[in-house]
């Protein structure tokens, strides 16, 4: 009997910021590392339905020293299970991490209402509003409500698993997790009632997509910030569109009501198998720029030792 899983978390992995200064022997033994990653996901297929490789597709702000990125979800019963699973991760130590703990994503429907009514019941009533000329001209400097909104049936995501069984269907997989922006503490109560107004529009917009075969997963974030220093995120939601080319996700990204609301994080998500080619042809690069770097060295010593002054010189 399969278990209702409890807790469902999504970590990305990828090489340390200073990977590029490591020596070539440390290179090579993370490249070895990375499949034997493989191996643990395929061990722990049972607690993993999701996992991704990533293209090369890094940064257009700042100059990125990622060399390679993988994702998956684990869904587990408790947080110690997924201890359990992290510390036995080969890449563990010789990476950094990223984790969101998910939701169901009908659940941020639910919980961006629950905002959304609690901001206009601190406001007042509903003729308070209408009677209230400040509101009025506030509100009209933001946008209306889109086209697509209440044109769609709630419908939950798909969510199909992704192993190592899974193919390139000719399409593009791009994974968007978006979350408030920094400076949203700051908003006045006004403003921020307006963009959950519009947060409750996105529901609407992922429906669409949903309906349309564009996005294939989706998840609420639990509303955790950061472990490591003071964060600001109070809210977010993750999306995998499943598009034919570029052009096609700008003009749906484009539909986003809170795209110039939020902060986003996006990768480009490719089969796991094909990932772990392209890991296997790293680690054997690596190796011959192992043996290159020995050879290197062996001439270096040889030729020191060709210029050192013979006895008695």
């Amino acid at each position: 009997m399969s278990r209702k899983p409890d807790l469902e978390v999504l970590v990305a992995i990828c090489n340390t910021d200073d990977f590029h200064g490591w020596s070539q022997q440390k290179k090579v033994e993370r490249y070895e590392r990375v499949l034997e990653w493989h191996d643990f996901v395929r061990a722990n297929k049972d607690v993993i339905p999701y996992v991704w490789g990533t293209h090369q597709v890094l940064s257009q702000n700042l100059f990125s020293t990622i060399r390679s990125m993988h994702l998956l979800v684990y869904r587990v019963k408790d947080l110690f299970e997924l201890d359990d699973l992290m510390d036995r991760d080969p890449l563990r130590d010789v990476s950094q991490y990223l984790t969101w703990l998910l939701s169901p994503l009908e659940d941020d429907l639910v919980s961006d209402l629950k905002r959304l009514e609690k901001l206009r019941a601190e406001f007042g009533s509903e003729t308070s509003f209408a009677e209230n000329e400040s509101w009025k001209w506030t509100r009209s400097l933001y946008s209306q409500k889109p086209e697509f909104v209440g044109k769609y049936k709630p419908i939950a995501p798909p969510n199909p698993h992704k192993d190592y069984s899974d193919r390139h269907d000719g399409k593009m997989e791009i994974l968007v997790v978006g979350t408030n922006s920094n400076d949203s503490m700051n908003w006045s109560d006004a403003k921020q009632l307006i963009t959950y107004e519009k947060i409750s529009w996105w529901a609407d917009y992922a429906w669409m997509l949903i309906h349309g075969g564009q996005v294939t997963h989706g998840w609420n974030l639990h509303d955790f910030c950061d472990a490591k220093r003071p964060a600001e995120r109070t809210c977010g939601a993750t999306l995998i569109y499943s598009v034919h080319d570029w052009e096609e996700f700008d003009g749906l990204y484009s539909l986003d009501p809170v795209r110039r609301k939020g902060s986003f994080w996006s990768v480009v998500l490719q089969p796991i198998a094909r990932q772990e080619e392209l890991d296997k042809r790293r680690l054997r690069d690596a190796y011959s720029r192992l043996r290159e770097d020995s050879h290197l060295a062996h001439r270096a010593r040889e030729r020191l030792a060709d210029l050192e002054p013979a006895p008695g010189e």
